[in-house]
């Protein structure tokens, strides 16, 4: 249903961009709404929630996503907290830092993806987490002797 919808909406695009009204776009989104409803009971409490996310299980979320390079304060906010609030509650839960702890955690992975998958290390250092070889390299080597 949603695929005819998008074939709907492309067909309009291609023919005139003159087509597309606002009337005609509040329609459509009207209509895929209606369709995602059908699909999914529970999409009006999705759709509908624009609070903020809920202080989660930081432990875990944390060993779930560290490969994903994106700042701390991402990281607090993905986890329902203040900066402030997710460096205290990562320090007391990890007893490190939470660079630290993500560096050594992304060093593992790449050690991991190297040795065991065979991974050439100019990608593991990408799927680990890490910005830039140069700075990836040296910590491999010393801390696994590489």
């Amino acid at each position: 249903m949603l695929d005819d919808l998008f074939q709907s909406i492309e067909t309009y695009s291609a023919l005139n961009n003159n087509l597309m009204t606002d009337n005609l776009t509040q329609l459509k989104l009207q209509e895929a709404l209606t369709i995602v409803r059908q699909l999914n009971k529970d999409a009006d409490i999705l759709l509908s929630d624009f609070s903020k996310p809920h202080k989660i299980d930081l432990a875990d979320f944390m060993q779930k996503n560290f490969m994903f390079n994106i700042p701390n304060s991402r990281f607090a906010y993905l986890t329902g907290r203040s900066l402030t609030a997710f460096k205290r509650d990562f320090q007391k839960i990890f007893n490190t830092s939470s660079q630290k702890w993500l560096t050594e955690k992304r060093l593992e992975l790449a050690h991991f993806l190297i040795i065991e998958k065979h991974v050439n290390p100019s990608q593991a250092y990408i799927d680990a987490g890490f910005e830039k070889f140069f700075a990836f390299h040296p910590h491999l080597q010393a801390i696994f002797r590489l």
